[in-house]
């Protein structure tokens, strides 16, 4: 390593050659087990050489650092399922390549384009209000749809917000997004099964309720018609207080084995709730 040095400081002096060398490894302490990095700049100058050696190991040693972070950033956003979006000034500026998976682009064809430019048109004004509330500092999360490259349309989870470079200079918006198609229609199919049921409950001539640990959580409103009292009346009592042991062993024997602390419901008929009324208050009570 000397020698090497040596001789190109040999082709300074004899050849007027100019020497410039970054991060030229040289040993140093009394062993020379410290080994730094410097920058060496050597002209000649009449029968002498001037030179400067400037020690740039902590320069080196930061590079090395930055290159495995983006490394490990390159890994993630190589291999996630998530889609990772820089936005700068409303314009695409860079996509991970798993937008190829999730929607079918390669990450080239996003480049440049707008965010809007791939949300479905009944969703452009949540994609309004994100970049707005966004640009405004605050961080988001919404669900809409984005355009597949085979022409259909997906449903995405955004969470986007400001990116700080370096200082504290804002430097554009970062999002992620995963497609989210299963859970959006599961959750369609559960408000509608909920909005079925609160029809069926509410119009019926039955009486149906829901008890937990042997109290009513929740009582449809056809009580009020069979057996007297607002539903809220009802809320908070005793099944025990409301069913005739006699007249219902199975439901009084289902309503104790809820109050170890499974879930009970149970439909009376108003047949059933006559039978079960007759010689009592029409109103909450004991029977």
């Amino acid at each position: 390593m000397a020698t090497d040095l040596f001789a190109i400081y040999v082709d300074v002096i004899e050849m007027g050659k100019r020497l410039i060398l970054d991060d030229w490894i040289f040993p140093r302490g009394a062993r020379q087990e410290q080994l730094r990095r410097y920058d060496l700049r050597a002209v000649k100058v009449g029968d002498a050489v001037s030179q400067t050696w400037r020690d740039v190991s902590e320069r080196h040693a930061a590079r090395e650092v930055l290159a495995r972070s983006e490394e490990h950033f390159r890994l993630l956003a190589e291999n996630s399922t998530d889609v990772v979006v820089h936005d700068v000034s409303g314009t695409i500026k860079w996509v991970s390549p798993s937008v190829r998976g999730a929607l079918g682009w390669e990450a080239s064809d996003r480049i440049g384009r707008r965010f809007e430019d791939f949300t479905h048109p009944e969703d452009s004004s949540l994609a309004d209000d994100l970049s707005k509330r966004m640009r405004a500092g605050e961080n988001c999360v919404t669900t809409l749809r984005l355009r597949h490259a085979a022409g259909d349309y997906h449903w995405v989870e955004v969470h986007a917000g400001p990116y700080t470079g370096e200082g504290t200079q804002p430097a554009g918006i970062v999002a992620s997004f995963r497609v989210v198609d299963r859970e959006v229609e599961a959750h369609e199919r559960l408000t509608a099964a909920e909005e079925q049921y609160r029809l069926l409950a509410q119009n019926s001539t039955d009486v149906v309720g829901h008890a937990r640990n042997g109290r009513i959580l929740w009582i449809s409103p056809s009580v009020t018609r069979t057996l007297g009292g607002a539903p809220d009346d009802w809320i908070g009592m005793d099944v025990a207080e409301i069913i005739h042991r006699t007249t219902c062993p199975r439901i009084s024997r289902d309503s104790r084995q809820g109050a170890r602390g499974s879930s009970v419901s149970c439909v009376l008929a108003s047949r059933r709730a006559a039978a079960i009324s007759t010689g009592s208050r029409r109103t909450p009570g004991r029977l």
